[in-house]
């Protein structure tokens, strides 16, 4: 008694031509955009059964009908042309075939898997979302484009009294930062850590534990904590670990842009991001921890305008001594 959309997936075996249904999907699928070019408009069509009561469609449409999804087809060009053809585990093509795959491109031979000129936005947002993740990572390795995000994170900590580190789960980097920060500041300093992953309640793995106690840190009651409007309106000043956790930043909270910062962008002479260690080895934590705890040590805290007289004489002597 099923109505609706759904996809259903079935396989031939090329040897006796037989096909088998693999299975029933009830939903929409990653090809659709190919259905709707070829005539048959889905996504319309369950508007119109749901809202107008319609019952009736069509069941021809156009075949020898091809899309593309363009921003895949530059990542798959790009690994074409790099990779060792020589060996029989990558699946490349023949570069005259990559070359004719250009040229279906540069022709528009194909309809676009997102642009269409009666509704463009889908396009311009993936357009927006390849500069983002493909030119600005490439931007920001620049020399003036480091020092001035070492400089922008800089002019924030000198101002900054509450922290919040933001990493994706809130188990591995953001909890030991939290508490770095804690133990060399001497907990003169208000800092919080979350995640955006929506499992709270988490403790932090076992490798993190480990490699964090090489710090002199306990993260053993820590458990996770879910990021949220009131935390992040509660920080002064957010900083964040990869690219992934911007782009969440950026699509859960917009309003927020002008509070977060990378840690890694203290030091223009290494890597912006300070890659997730979940699921790798304790070496992998170690170095992690390790970039994160001489970042805070060395880098941050001696830009914090928190020192004064009003401070605990042990907050002031850690400070001297960084």
């Amino acid at each position: 008694h099923y109505t609706g959309v759904a996809m259903v997936e079935f396989k031939m075996n090329p040897t006796t031509g037989k096909w088998i249904l693999v299975e029933i999907n009830g939903r929409f699928w990653g090809s659709l955009p190919l259905s709707v070019a070829c005539g048959i408009d889905f996504p319309r069509y369950l508007y119109e059964m749901l809202c107008t009561g319609r019952t009736q469609f069509p069941a021809a449409y156009d075949i020898n009908r091809y899309a593309r999804n363009w921003l895949l087809d530059l990542y798959w060009l790009r690994e074409n042309l790099r990779n060792d053809r020589a060996d029989p585990n990558l699946m490349t093509v023949p570069l005259p075939r990559v070359a004719r795959e250009i040229l279906n491109i540069a022709l528009l031979r194909e309809s676009s898997d997102t642009l269409t000129w009666d509704d463009p936005s889908p396009a311009l947002a993936e357009a927006s979302q390849f500069v983002r993740s493909y030119c600005v990572p490439r931007i920001r390795r620049l020399g003036p484009v480091r020092r001035y995000m070492q400089w922008r994170l800089r002019t924030a900590a000198a101002k900054a009294g509450r922290i919040l580190f933001v990493c994706k789960g809130n188990i591995c980097r953001s909890p030991f930062a939290e508490a770095a920060t804690r133990a060399l500041a001497h907990n003169w300093l208000k800092v919080r850590s979350a995640g955006y992953y929506p499992a709270p309640n988490r403790p932090c793995p076992e490798h993190s534990l480990a490699a964090a106690g090489e710090f002199g840190i306990d993260l053993s009651l820590h458990r996770s904590h879910l990021l949220d409007a009131e935390a992040v309106e509660w920080a002064d000043t957010i900083l964040l670990f990869d690219y992934e956790n911007e782009e969440a930043l950026r699509a859960r909270f917009p309003k927020a842009v002008k509070k977060w910062h990378y840690l890694g962008a203290l030091d223009a002479g290494q890597p912006l991001e300070i890659p997730d260690p979940f699921s790798k080895g304790l070496d992998a934590f170690h170095s992690s921890y390790r970039q994160i705890f001489e970042l805070l040590e060395k880098r941050f805290l001696p830009h914090l305008a928190l020192v004064g007289s009003d401070l605990p004489s042990t907050a002031r002597q850690s400070r001297d001594i960084v």
